[in-house]
């Protein structure tokens, strides 16, 4: 039988700052071991989250500790004894001592200095040579990085991936969600109409893409880019040219725009702002659209709209053609199914299985298929769906993107 460590009523866990949070069915003094129950101790400090996950069947640990807990969970993680921090606990139980084992490794990983990584050194050299940066400044702040294993846990399983049609659809088309969307545009009717004259795309679109993105501003991601863009750069090796580049262009950001790296904030994949733009899009096509001279994504409203508006048009939005329809095929129109939206069956194909467009188009379509509550249902996807997928390269988000925009459109007119 593998070792265990024996937890007894009272946990002493050694942290650098004594704050804890419970949150269990019967409070603090039955939090650990109530079943089941999966309690999340945030335990305030520099390393990791700390979440305990209790139920009949297994006990999971994620501790966040401060780097100064790391020698003392060495020395007690037997006993767990002589900590600083005391939670009371009603009942006993045993935790397998390799977990305890994997406590330690986890926590000596998570200071890893990337400044001193062959690919972090690599990075360095590339930033002075390539784009003249101060070699100890970069060094400096890629040594505040810290490993976020809560970004490694999201990126590997995005919501786009994980749901069909019928479940992604429910996060963003709410009522509140709409109505929300409404009242943005209401409050920022001018700036919208202005945009949607001078770009091409349409005010109902623009609102969708900040209402899906942050909720209009509600929600921001609140993962530190400076570590969520190392952490992929050199701890995700699947996508980890493409995340050192973007981790480049966040310095080449602040530099341009002064941002304060140690507080921008924003997703697990490193996109922030309003409309969550990341590093390199916000570079490309981020723009100064109240005329202060600033590219503000966080607070101007107008730099936000304009910024949207910008990257559709830029990404070839077509203001007079339509972006989806829905269509009802038969067996033989089963062969042009795809997953790509990238418009490329023809007309005559199409016209061929039985299948004759409504909408304005440019000739080149895209046959799709959604799984919705009521089973499948097929949709005629247009040059104008591919471009919202240029923002995010899922059919799920583009679909997403546009009820919205339709439904916001509708309420408001209601109005």
């Amino acid at each position: 039988m593998p070792g265990k460590a024996l937890v007894k009523s009272e946990l002493s866990i050694p942290l650098a700052r004594q704050t804890a949070f419970l949150d269990s069915p019967r409070g603090e003094q039955d939090c650990f071991l109530y079943r089941p129950v999966n309690a999340f101790r945030y335990l305030c400090g520099d390393v990791f989250r700390v979440v305990f996950s209790y139920t009949s069947e297994k006990l999971r640990f994620d501790f966040v500790i401060t780097v100064t807990a790391i020698i003392e969970i060495k020395h007690h993680c037997q006993s767990f004894q002589h900590g600083c921090l005391t939670t009371a606990m009603t009942k006993s139980t045993s935790v397998p001592f390799a977990l305890v084992l994997c406590l330690v490794v986890l926590c000596s990983r998570a200071h890893a200095d990337y400044s001193e990584t062959e690919a972090g050194k690599k990075f360095i050299a590339e930033m002075v040579v390539e784009h003249n940066l101060n070699s100890a400044d970069v060094t400096a702040m890629l040594r505040k990085a810290k490993r976020n294993d809560r970004v490694l846990e999201l990126i590997s399983k995005p919501a786009e991936k994980r749901l069909e049609w019928k479940g992604y659809r429910k996060i963003f088309l709410t009522d509140e969600r709409i109505d929300a969307g409404v009242t943005f545009w209401l409050e920022n009717e001018a700036i919208l109409s202005k945009a949607e004259q001078e770009y091409g795309v349409p005010a109902s679109v623009i609102v969708a893409i900040i209402g899906v993105e942050t909720f209009y501003g509600r929600i921001g991601g609140g993962f530190r880019a400076l570590d969520a863009l190392s952490t992929l750069a050199f701890e995700y090796p699947p996508r980890a040219r493409f995340f050192r580049s973007e981790l480049a262009q966040l310095f080449l950001l602040a530099e341009e725009e002064k941002l304060n790296m140690d507080e921008l904030e924003g997703s697990y994949a490193g996109a922030f702002g309003m409309p969550q733009f990341i590093s390199s899009s916000y570079r490309q096509y981020a723009i100064d659209f109240d005329g202060d001279n600033q590219n503000d994504l966080w607070q101007s409203i107008p730099d936000v709209v304009g910024s949207v508006a910008n990257y559709f048009k830029r990404h070839g939005w077509k203001s007079d053609q339509a972006v989806i329809e829905k269509v009802e095929i038969t067996d033989a129109a089963k062969n042009l199914i795809v997953d790509s939206p990238k418009p490329v069956t023809t007309l005559a194909s199409l016209k061929n299985v039985g299948i004759y467009p409504k909408r304005k188009g440019t000739g080149k379509y895209s046959l799709l298929e959604f799984q919705s509550d009521t089973g499948a249902e097929h949709w005629l996807a247009h040059h104008n769906f591919y471009v919202i997928t240029r923002y995010n390269h899922s059919n799920l988000y583009a679909m997403a993107v546009h009820q919205l925009s339709q439904k916001i459109k509708s309420r408001k007119e209601s109005r």
